[in-house]
């Protein structure tokens, strides 16, 4: 008699099964989280990409909206400062670079830019400039362009009350008071000692560049490797941000129109100044990730006492953002933040209510967001981001310039 044969079950049955109800969840959520996905696109989106050629190396440090609707981008290739003049298109007008003295100078490049009259443009920061034989004097520079390109003036200044070696540069030079404000630094002592105090160099100037007074103020950090930013507060006073980031501290400097010291604290923790679109609005500062003040928005009063902290969603990281802006209803930080993989170049988005967005410039050729600055048009900035000189299409390229729409349409 014949035994009954037996089936055996089929191991793969319950995974089909499994993968079949896979299917189906992903058949039933994927319109949504598309819908979501495109909402989310629809809030931050680039809308017109442009290759700067012929400035493969170069770097940003400021862009500058001129009255014409046109931008001027300031910066260094290497140790020398350059600035470019580009209309609203992104059409390249003019390109100026600083003259070669022909020695090796780590300090040389061009930090900030400031429109002036007539359409003019003045540059601030620290030129390749040798030494004298006898002391080492190191200047200052400031160079105004007119609106064709043409160069004005190549100024090399040093504080009128020194005497003694120094190392000096310009930082950031700000529309201030009906003129021109040049923030920068003095350290004293030869640079491989600095043997000597440092300070805020303040140099106020009208809008031809006439000086109308320069003020030197101690700073109390003890390392002179800092990050300098300045920018107008709401009472129309010079706020000054010093981030020293070895000793996880940032000094902060408030000063009126008249270069008296208003106040000067010395905070815990590592702040970047927040560039208000609203000129009534409070000082702001942000903290970056990294201190003990992570992820944190702090205003504080006219004595520079901190006012109010607010802590942020623990999901936004404002960490390389090197320019960051707030309007009324939220805080956009041009950048990268960290992920898994390095730094993304990334738009962040935080709104009032702790929720936060991202816009990712997913283009393997861009290297880094370099700066960024409003449009005319509303919700709309012009950023700066370096090319990838290895990738084919960027061998005669060095920067790219994208238009990022912030507010969604309607």
């Amino acid at each position: 008699m014949s035994l009954p044969l037996r089936r055996r079950a089929c191991p793969v049955l319950p995974w089909i099964m499994k993968l079949k109800r896979v299917a189906s969840a992903i058949a039933t959520t994927l319109p949504a989280l598309l819908a979501a996905g495109c909402a989310a696109d629809d809030g931050m989106r680039i809308v017109k990409t442009v290759k700067m050629g012929g400035v493969a190396g170069y770097t940003v440090n400021e862009i500058v909206a001129m009255p014409d609707q046109g931008f001027v981008l300031a910066g260094q290739r290497s140790q020398r400062g350059w600035a470019s003049k580009v209309d609203a298109d992104g059409r390249e007008l003019w390109r100026y670079v600083e003259p070669d003295y022909g020695i090796d100078r780590p300090y040389g490049r061009i930090s900030g830019a400031v429109a002036g009259e007539n359409g003019s443009v003045w540059l601030c920061g620290a030129p390749i400039y040798p030494p004298t034989k006898t002391e080492f004097r190191q200047p200052a520079g400031l160079t105004h362009i007119d609106a064709s390109g043409k160069v004005l003036a190549e100024l090399r200044l040093t504080p009128e009350s020194l005497s003694a070696p120094f190392r000096s540069f310009f930082a950031r030079c700000v529309d201030w008071n009906g003129g021109i404000v040049v923030v920068g630094e003095v350290n004293m002592g030869l640079p491989a000692s600095r043997t000597g105090p440092s300070y805020y160099w303040i140099l106020f100037m009208d809008r031809q560049g006439h000086k109308q007074w320069e003020k030197l103020v101690p700073y109390h950090l003890s390392d002179a490797d800092i990050f300098l930013q300045a920018a107008v507060a709401n009472d129309g006073g010079l706020m000054i941000t010093a981030i020293y980031p070895t000793e996880n501290q940032t000094e902060v400097t408030h000063i009126e129109s008249t270069g008296k010291v208003i106040a000067q604290r010395t905070w815990s923790g590592q702040w970047r100044w927040v560039h208000a679109l609203d000129t009534s609005a409070a000082p702001l500062w942000i903290s970056r990730p990294g201190d003990s003040t992570f992820n944190t928005l702090r205003t504080a009063n006219k004595q520079l006492e901190p006012a109010t902290f607010r802590p942020l969603d623990a999901g936004y990281e404002n960490r390389r953002a090197n320019f960051i802006y707030a309007n009324n209803h939220s805080i956009l930080a041009f950048g990268g933040r960290k992920s898994l993989f390095g730094y993304q170049k990334h738009v962040l988005q935080l709104d009032k209510n702790g929720t936060y967005q991202e816009l990712k410039i997913d283009k393997p050729e861009v290297i880094w967001l370099d700066a960024a600055v409003p449009t005319k048009n509303p919700g709309e900035f012009l950023a700066a981001g370096q090319l990838n000189a290895t990738v084919p299409d960027n061998r005669d390229s060095g920067i790219g310039l994208f238009w990022i729409q912030t507010q969604p349409t309607k």
